[in-house]
């Protein structure tokens, strides 16, 4: 009976958890039945107006229901003291904050709002360990979305110590916990927060809970230096998913972990897998490209550019290495016409595009035969102009790296560039020069590479 089940005096914790069990019993359709009786009789107190608010989330979260729900529970008078009406508001908050988050932009007043609610439901809880749970793992979250990874972290440890209903919950606070130490470069803590769970258990799991678990475990070990284990982890990755997207991803990381234990055959094979893989499925990649939305950092042609490039460092002729270096700057400039559609920023493409070219023209001014050098210079010097006009870029290692080389080969090698070039050159490291001195060069790094840009522009004076 109704009544044996819940009353409109229960807490609110009650009737959370009668919703929560009917819509998980399959019998969600009969709650508006059920509360029905009390909107028939007038009783409009915060009970209702609660239940009315899970309702629509249990129902559908998006952004109307979310701001339907938190409308409701703003409307309850008699709820300020109670944890569980801080939970949903802070939850509601923070799912509206995810739908408006882009890149490092969000809504100072939902980041606010939330905090503030998740971290009253957290005072208020006292000894209701679900409730604090659930407000540390929201907090973490809530950091984690504004980029906070230092708070994020100490909310994702705090709950940590709070315990599991279950394997699946276990394994995703896991999972974003190593992620905030993931971004604040603790790799081999991330590890551990990792490795301390039974992964093993994961594999009778299904693949949505297994595969992004044992990813950010081999992606942990493989920026922790274990390379032998991210192999091994990536490796098993592929075997459960061959013809997936994700396989190129895997491919590229697999590469690279054979390339750091020196096993140059085996690097290249899987470089050259994975962009096979990518030019025999262009359709299926532009497919993705279309259903996916620009927060999400995939890009197949963005794989492709990094794994021409490291087949040109495992080359061993220059022949071979002048080949990818040339598929690679073909690649590029196909890629300007529509950075967008591949999801590479323009400072990335500025800087695949400057060190190709200047990789290309290090092998030619190698080489005793004559090679046309021009159409190299053009694209490198059109491409460190427009970054030394923007001053925003002026520090960047990579223009640095551009300007420096590209002097090395004019005075050590006697790459043949007209006086006018110089002349560009040498009026670019001078204006990156003006923006050294602005800085303070006692750091050491800035001010060795000060010097350097100094004497490069000096010696384009001879």
């Amino acid at each position: 009976h109704f009544y044996g089940a819940i009353t409109m005096t229960d807490s609110l914790e009650s009737h959370f958890g009668y919703i929560q069990n009917m819509k998980a019993s399959g019998e969600g359709h009969k709650l508006q039945e059920r509360y029905q009786f009390f909107l028939d009789k007038n009783f409009i107190d915060d009970n209702v107006l609660f239940a009315k608010a899970l309702f629509l989330l249990f129902e559908k979260p998006d952004k109307e229901n979310l701001e339907k729900s938190l409308d409701f529970l703003l409307k309850m008078k008699e709820a300020s003291s109670k944890p569980l009406w801080h939970l949903a508001q802070g939850y509601i908050r923070l799912r509206l904050l995810m739908e408006s988050v882009e890149g490092l932009n969000f809504s100072q007043d939902l980041y606010n709002e939330a905090h503030r609610s998740l971290t009253l439901a957290l005072d208020l809880a006292q000894d209701e360990d679900r409730i604090k749970a659930s407000a540390l793992t929201n907090l973490g979250l809530l950091h984690l979305k504004s980029h906070d990874y230092g708070l994020s972290a100490k909310y994702f440890e705090e709950r940590m110590k709070l315990g599991f209903i279950d394997q699946k919950s276990e394994s995703e606070l896991r999972y974003l916990y190593s992620k905030t130490l993931f971004q604040l470069s603790q790799y081999a803590e991330a590890q551990k927060v990792l490795e301390s769970f039974p992964i093993e258990q994961l594999k009778h799991s299904n693949l949505n809970l297994i595969r992004p678990y044992l990813d950010k475990v081999a992606l942990n070990a493989l920026y922790s230096g274990d390379f032998q284990k991210a192999k091994n982890l990536y490796s098993e990755l592929l075997k459960l998913e061959p013809d997936s997207t994700n396989s190129t991803k895997f491919l590229l990381n697999l590469g690279y972990a054979e390339m750091k234990l020196n096993h140059e055959p085996e690097s290249k094979n899987y470089f050259l897998k994975l962009i096979n893989r990518i030019d025999e499925n262009k359709d299926e990649f532009k497919k993705l490209s279309k259903i996916i939305n620009t927060k999400i950092s995939f890009s197949a042609d963005r794989l492709k550019l990094i794994s021409l490039g490291f087949l040109a460092q495992l080359s061993s002729s220059t022949d071979e290495k002048l080949k990818y270096l040339n598929l690679k700057r073909a690649l590029l400039n196909d890629l300007k016409k529509n950075l967008t559609a591949s999801y590479i920023t323009s400072t990335s493409w500025q800087e695949h595009q400057l060190k190709s070219n200047l990789q290309i023209l290090d092998i030619i001014s190698l080489q005793s035969s004559r090679v046309d050098i021009q159409p190299y210079l053009n694209e490198l010097f059109e491409t460190m102009s427009q970054l030394s006009e923007d001053k925003s870029q002026h520090l960047s290692y990579s223009l640095y790296q551009s300007l420096t080389g590209l002097s090395f080969l004019i005075k050590k090698r006697n790459l043949q560039v007209t006086q006018t070039e110089k002349l560009q050159l040498k009026e670019m490291i001078q204006n990156i020069l003006n923006s050294y001195q602005l800085v303070d060069l006692k750091e050491e790094l800035l001010l060795q590479r000060g010097l350097k840009l100094k004497i490069d522009a000096e010696s384009l004076l001879i």
